[in-house]
């Protein structure tokens, strides 16, 4: 309201003093209160409310026409206090644009994209985050603006990951020939690092493996598999024949597939345990989906 005065070659400075803002807003149209629009304004003209002060004097009349709230908002203004309580809010989206000349020049889209990609990944990192839902936006010539979206099955951060995304949809997308003016990355449905941790397999095996005794826990390392007819060696002959039984239980543990402890399943992975991660981490984020939205 202050910065309305004496527009525009005057400056007016109205002081931090309870009084003079009191005296400001005495004199002030009820029209001018912040929180007083036109309705409200016709409704307190017609209890007799014309000015700021008024409204203050009368705050009891006005309690009775007007809720809680409409009537607490209506005592702060006239006073001249404002809303200092900030609420924090979860952050949405990632994302970086640029705005150029008018090209059709795809390996400067490509550099371009490839800029924003190390930006976002840097912001991602900054921030601590991942992402599962990549898009790129494009404004043609023509001030046509386009949003192409492509959600994953796990998060991701890294500018490799980002921009062979966002590659793989502009070629999609945008035809030969076309001139853009605009090219945007933008990161969704986003997960805090920490959490995204939770739900990996090292930590579904710990959670699993909570509470087992020590001795029939496995061993971090290649997995043995018991060969029948083949008795374990006792103490004294287990150093000379480890080099022997390690190299038979490595050749038959390189070829084994595993039963996936979520679904079931049973996959051809050959000692691929990569290939067993990732099917395990789709297994639990599924899972974890169902949990959070129940079929009813």
């Amino acid at each position: 309201m202050a910065s309305e005065e004496k527009k525009p070659n005057d400056q007016f400075v109205l002081p931090n003093d309870k009084q003079a803002i009191l005296d400001y807003l005495s004199n002030k149209p009820i029209r001018k209160i912040p929180g007083v629009g036109p309705v409200n304004e016709f409704f307190l003209k017609g209890i007799g409310i014309n000015t700021g002060g008024e409204l203050l004097e009368k705050m009891n009349l006005v309690s009775l026409c007007f809720s809680e709230n409409s009537t607490e908002g209506f005592m702060f203004s006239a006073l001249g206090i404002s809303r200092n309580i900030h609420e924090f809010s979860e952050r949405k989206s990632v994302g970086r644009s640029d705005t150029f000349r008018a090209t059709d020049e795809e390996k400067f889209w490509l550099n371009l994209l490839e800029t924003l990609c190390q930006r976002v990944a840097e912001d991602l990192k900054e921030l601590e985050l991942v992402a599962k839902t990549i898009t790129l936006s494009f404004q043609t010539q023509n001030f046509e603006r386009r949003d192409k979206s492509q959600t994953l099955d796990t998060y991701v951060s890294e500018k490799k990951e980002l921009l062979d995304i966002v590659t793989k949809l502009l070629n999609k997308e945008v035809k030969y020939g076309t001139k853009l003016r605009l090219l945007g990355v933008r990161c969704t449905n986003l997960l805090g690092v920490d959490e995204n941790k939770k739900n990996t397999l090292h930590a579904y095996f710990s959670k699993t493996m909570a509470g087992v005794p020590q001795s029939n826990k496995p061993t971090i390392g290649i997995i043995q598999e018991e060969i029948p007819g083949v008795e374990e060696p006792d103490q004294q002959n287990r150093q000379k024949s480890n080099a022997s039984d390690n190299s038979d239980n490595r050749s038959k543990s390189v070829q084994r597939d595993f039963d996936c402890p979520v679904c079931g399943k049973t996959i051809e992975c050959r000692g691929n345990y990569s290939k067993f991660e990732r099917h395990i981490n789709v297994c639990l984020q599924i899972s974890e989906h169902s949990e959070q939205n129940p079929i009813r």
